[in-house]
């Protein structure tokens, strides 16, 4: 049940929201797209909820449905105005997307944020106002904000490493309001927060998109146009090899009534072999001083208390700072034992999740280099964040690059039983990549690609450290 207190600060935002006439602006806006391939690996139809900017709502939705019929697979992913890819930030927005009617849970994720990020995270900004509340009330408050996101199937778990949750903070807004003052009690606090929130959907609305593989369901364009592009839209985006052979045979065909000479179908590939990816993957990294077998750099670290959850850790860390981020760490876990991760360079999804990877297939360098190519694979053709990589044009054929990708899946689920997918909103897994215009003009061949992606992990683990923290539990738990 939730509590009294956080009954009253729902009260006392939602007035300040109607005295600002925000009321319109609380709850998500929704759009149904259309998406002849809109289902998940287990047959269920996808979603995505996003940050959009307040005057992108209305000309958005139409420009993405428009992207998903007229590109190919690896061009169909659209990105969008969200300020950051944080793990807070899209899980909260996730949270947000799902509060459909139900004003109650905006309020409570959006409270909860602004709360956690002065008084909870370990990364609070140092101009952060002081809790004006006593420590018995602001935990009451929590407890009943955190009831109600429970009741709206929320399963939020803000952890104290999240430093980013909104787009938007007051602390933007100060400059440009200096009679605002410092809270002092309880309704000033929900009034202050309310005000941040204010601000915030002046800016950015909540945007849920829903995508349908059937023309009926959806709400954007015409269903009669739609259906009119159905055959085309999937010969485009599933047989393009189709596509171009019948551009073939209409110039063989006119090459008859004139003397140019008809066009021949390009020569396809030959499949590139994993053993030539692995090899320029040893000789590439040898050169540069790395260890295939094992790219992390370790440290043993103790908990003072016991309370940190893992054993292990992982963090990417630039190589000129590993020294001072392990004391700031050391230094975090006297002050919070149980603290997460000091700052970490690669605190997204994606590039977490890449570190978690080769943290399993330590030892084994033919794994290792298989899941470092995925990722140099997944940024570039399988996220959302495709466009920040420039014209395609110069890549490799889909058939190609898809059957690379097929064989190096194959890999894995061979070494340890499990498709390692990565889904499409961790749309980075480095943290630095390098610039594709390098490929030069025109598309290359599969092997320059390879040689490219593989120049870049080594420029990227040359810059930034792989960090394998071993936490220490027991040591202290026996004393």
């Amino acid at each position: 049940m939730t509590t009294k207190l956080a009954d009253r600060a729902y009260e006392i935002w939602l007035a300040l929201m109607s005295e600002a006439n925000m009321r319109d602006h609380i709850n998500p806006q929704y759009a149904k797209l259309y998406d002849p391939l809109a289902r998940n690996e287990d047959g269920t139809q996808y979603d995505e909820t996003v940050w959009l900017r307040r005057e992108s709502v209305n000309k958005t939705p139409e420009q993405k449905q428009y992207c998903i019929l007229h590109s190919l697979p690896d061009e169909c992913e659209v990105t969008h105005d969200a300020p950051f890819w944080s793990s807070g930030g899209m899980e909260l927005i996730e949270n947000l997307g799902q509060a459909k009617d139900n004003p109650r849970a905006v309020a409570a994720n959006l409270l909860r944020a602004s709360l956690f990020i002065r008084f909870e995270s370990s990364r609070r900004p140092d101009s952060a106002i002081a809790l004006p509340i006593s420590e018995a009330q602001y935990d009451e408050l929590v407890r009943g904000l955190m009831d109600i996101l429970a009741d709206a199937g929320s399963e939020m778990t803000f952890k104290r490493n999240y430093s980013k949750l909104l787009p938007f903070h007051l602390g933007d807004v100060e400059k440009d309001n200096p009679t605002q003052t410092a809270p002092t009690d309880f309704k000033e606090l929900i009034e202050y927060l309310a005000f941040e929130h204010v601000e915030l959907l002046k800016r950015w609305a909540i945007q849920r998109f829903d995508y349908f593989d059937t023309v009926e369901e959806t709400i954007v364009g015409a269903h009669e146009r739609l259906q009119e592009r159905y055959e085309l839209v999937v010969k485009l985006r599933l047989d393009k090899k189709a596509k171009e052979q019948h551009e073939i045979r209409i110039n063989q065909f006119l090459s008859r009534f004139d003397d140019t000479p008809a066009p021949q179908p390009p020569e396809e590939e030959e499949p590139v072999p994993i053993e030539y990816l692995y090899n320029t993957w040893m000789v590439a990294m040898r050169s540069a001083g790395l260890d295939p077998s094992n790219l992390f750099t370790e440290f043993e670290v103790v908990d003072p208390l016991g309370r940190h959850d893992e054993t292990e850790s992982t963090s990417w860390w630039p190589r000129d700072q590993v020294k001072g981020s392990l004391e700031e760490y050391k230094d975090e876990l006297q002050r919070y034992p149980g603290a997460v991760r000091p700052y970490s360079y690669g605190e997204l999804k994606g590039r977490l999740a890449l570190l978690e990877n080769l943290r399993r297939a330590k030892g084994d360098t033919l794994v290792t280099a298989c899941y470092l190519m995925l990722a140099s694979l997944h940024a570039r053709h399988g996220s959302h964040g495709t466009d920040l990589f420039g014209p395609r044009d110069r890549y490799p054929d889909y058939d190609a690059r898809e059957d690379f990708r097929r064989r190096l899946m194959e890999i894995l689920k061979q070494a340890d039983k499990t498709d390692r997918h990565i889904p499409h909103y961790y749309t980075t897994m480095f943290p630095l990549y390098k610039d594709d215009s390098e490929l030069g003009n025109g598309r290359s061949t599969m092997r320059e690609y390879i040689e490219h992606l593989v120049a870049e992990q080594v420029a990227c683990l040359k810059v930034y450290a792989p960090v394998l923290l071993h936490i220490d539990r027991e040591s202290c738990r026996a004393d």
